[in-house]
């Protein structure tokens, strides 16, 4: 009768107040648990059901942090190809007339259109509408005119002066700029990516002061991303440096807010900051400490191509053995390019005969005749008189050692190879000595002055088939980056004719030529085409196109797709 007083039958909030009153322990206990489970298990439908009926896109926002090794000086477009972190950070704050997308195409960047002349050899290009650079000011034709006639001011020795030689830029009007060639170049536009120069911050800077000027460490620009703050130690080395996204770019802006450099004097440090999260990414991970990441959920390894090989490239100016082209012969026949690739590389390259990287197509029967054949390296050397004194391990003749010097740089693939090189080399009878060149002093104290016998280095082709800047003769000496100090007519005269033909069978005709007979002289033992590694957080989304790179800091080519921050739309 009792359960007829009330017809509710839901409790009523106070009759619920009294359960803890009259539950057992036991009983509050599992009903805590049921209630959590139902809370949980709400969450959960909940959130499935918001990610069914919402899309996710990139939000404005939030910040990245990236290590790089050394530190920079020249943050400057104009003299930055000796130094990686002026590289990279240079392509974030300097917008060019065209730029490389993240597919390694050429696109328009400040150039809004280009017409070129029936011969070839003039070029009109237009500017976009309201260019501004960092500062507020109008970009302006006159810029464009400016950097170029600093790029071949040869008081600067800019690196990429050889490029713009013999090439005439002038105002067509307020909008538009001629470059007037001395002959066909058919990769001219691909030289016109380099970032330009605001007039009105360089011009009352003296040429012989350029390398001086704080605008090289607090760069103005027309980018991307526009310099924000930098932080030095005691010794006033920069530690660190800020960039802040600009918001009046001419181009897809970023999405990231900020990115911030920490500079790092080693590889060990950079990578105790990567695993430490004290940086989200670093610009480049030698293949020996892969390793230490293979097991990271945080961190993704990027494996990126590149169009680079390493080399060993002959200076008989320092050593007159390697006048002799039957000794460079020897010494490239007595290589196990295999097992360099193999130990020093983990596997994570390429084993290559002649300058021909991915993408690049050649025969390879003159460069193959220099494949590892260690007895038909001690042959060539016993025919050219270097025999073996009873008990020795050296060849000598006329009392003279077999001795040679290998240089490299503080980089553990390129030590592992030289060393490999070095027990290849001793095996045939042959002394060799390898000394190891930190980053910072690689390219002034060794390079430049070109001094050295033998150099293990990469290099990077940016140009297409055009090697000229690398291999021909007139680039022998500093500011030229040929680093075979060696000289043929045959090869000088194919690298001519090449980069000025815009015929694309008479372009492989002749590059071909031109890898025959490097390969005929033994100018350089080629080695290797490694792989890019590149380690980034997996909280930086928009990289997932990232898979090819010209150089380095091609990596940020995509920047403006890489987000942190995402919101939730309904579909």
């Amino acid at each position: 009768m009792l359960a007829h007083l009330n017809a509710r039958k839901i409790p009523t909030p106070a009759q619920l107040a009294y359960l803890p009153r009259i539950l057992s322990v036991k009983e509050k206990r599992s009903l805590l648990v049921a209630l959590l489970v139902f809370i949980v298990a709400g969450a959960l439908l909940g959130g499935r059901t918001w990610l069914r009926v919402t899309t996710a896109s990139p939000k404005s926002g939030g910040s990245y942090t990236e290590g790089l090794i050394g530190s920079p000086r020249f943050i400057n477009p104009v003299l930055t190809s000796s130094n990686d972190a002026d590289r990279d950070i240079s392509s974030l704050v300097y917008a060019g007339l065209f730029r490389i997308d993240a597919t390694g195409g050429l696109i328009p960047d400040m150039a809004d259109s280009v017409s070129v002349s029936e011969d070839q050899k003039v070029y009109t290009i237009a500017l976009k509408e309201n260019l501004t650079w960092h500062d507020g000011e109008p970009v302006s034709v006159e810029d464009i005119v400016y950097t170029m006639h600093t790029i071949q001011d040869p008081a600067l020795k800019s690196p990429l002066r050889v490029t713009f030689v013999g090439i005439a830029v002038t105002r067509v009007d307020r909008n538009t700029v001629m470059f007037s060639l001395q002959r066909p170049s058919p990769s001219f536009l691909s030289a016109l990516t380099v970032g330009i120069l605001p007039e009105h911050i360089w011009y009352s800077i003296p040429t012989a002061q350029a390398h001086l000027a704080e605008y090289n460490i607090k760069p103005i620009g027309s980018g991307k991303y526009k310099f924000k703050t930098l932080t030095k130690d005691s010794t006033g080395v920069i530690r660190s440096m800020t960039l802040q996204r600009f918001d009046q770019f001419h181009g897809a802006r970023p999405y990231i807010d900020e990115l911030t450099f920490k500079f790092y004097a080693d590889f060990p440090t950079a990578l105790e900051a990567l695993q430490n999260k004290n940086v989200e990414g670093l610009s480049f991970l030698p293949i020996s400490y892969q390793e230490a990441l293979k097991d990271s959920k945080n961190i993704e390894l990027k494996q990126l191509t590149i169009p680079q090989y390493n080399a060993l490239f002959f200076n008989p100016e320092n050593n007159a053995l390697l006048k002799d082209r039957a000794i460079r012969s020897a010494l490239a026949k007595a290589v196990d390019r295999d097992r360099i690739v193999r130990e020093a590389l983990g596997d994570n390259g390429t084993a290559i005969m002649a300058p021909l990287i991915p993408g690049f197509n050649g025969d390879m029967t003159a460069s193959n005749k220099l494949s590892y054949d260690p007895d038909a390296a001690k042959s060539i050397l016993d025919e050219t008189g270097w025999k073996f004194a009873e008990g020795a391990t050296v060849r000598t003749k006329d009392e003279a050692e077999l001795a040679v010097r290998i240089t490299t740089i503080d980089q553990d693939a390129n030590i592992q190879a030289a060393n490999i090189i070095r027990e290849n080399w001793e095996a045939v009878g042959l002394k060799a000595s390898v000394d190891i060149i930190s980053r910072e002093r690689i390219r002034k104290d060794i390079i430049e002055p070109r001094a050295y016998e033998i150099l293990l280095f990469g290099q990077i082709i940016t140009s297409g088939p055009d090697t000229y800047a690398l291999w021909h003769s007139s680039q022998n000496l500093h500011p030229g980056n040929n680093l075979s100090v060696l000289a043929n007519k045959d090869v000088d005269q194919a690298l001519e004719t090449l980069r000025n033909t815009t015929d694309a069978v008479a372009q492989t005709e002749l590059y071909q030529k031109f890898i025959d007979k490097i390969a005929e002289e033994v100018f350089a033992v080629f080695l290797y085409n490694p792989q890019y590694l590149y380690p980034i957080s997996r909280s930086i989304h928009g990289t997932e196109n990232l898979s090819r790179i010209a150089v380095p800091a091609d990596r940020f080519a995509s920047i403006s797709d890489w987000y942190v921050k995402v919101s939730r739309n309904l579909k």
